[in-house]
């Protein structure tokens, strides 16, 4: 029985955990963004009037050095969005891996890995400098 009732505690626990990115008003998205970004520990800017493939993602740019770059794919429908996948080099994007998808992740056995898939998510290498986390 005990066990019963922590479970029905545990449930919407978890299924917070599993949906914090999905199913968010425009409000909760924005935030949601915020803090992902945020997470990374640098102060990154939104780079706004781009000129590059800026259809539903965004792209944030460190101002100190114009060449570390964060996207963040999203999708919206019927003013629901939801926030699908981060591309970034491995030092912006494992603080976001760690914290939302795998907490006792080591950062030098992912990086020399490459590839780790959970069922919150996965995280794989990319491109030569850029990593994608599926969320």
């Amino acid at each position: 029985m005990k066990k019963i009732f922590l479970l029905a505690l545990l449930l919407p626990v978890l299924s917070f955990a599993q949906s914090q990115f999905h199913k968010l008003d425009s409000l909760q998205f924005r935030k949601v963004v915020s803090q992902i970004i945020s997470d990374t520990g640098i102060k990154f800017q939104e780079e706004v009037n781009r000129q590059d493939w800026d259809e539903n993602n965004l792209k944030f740019v460190n101002p100190e050095d114009k060449n570390d770059i964060i996207f963040v794919e999203y999708g919206c429908k019927n003013n629901i969005c939801s926030v699908f996948t981060v591309y970034a080099n491995y030092d912006r994007i494992f603080p976001i891996w760690k914290k939302y998808s795998d907490p006792a992740a080591d950062k030098e056995s992912l990086k020399k890995k490459g590839l780790k898939m959970l069922e919150k998510g996965s995280i794989q290498k990319f491109d030569k400098d850029v990593w994608k986390m599926e969320l």
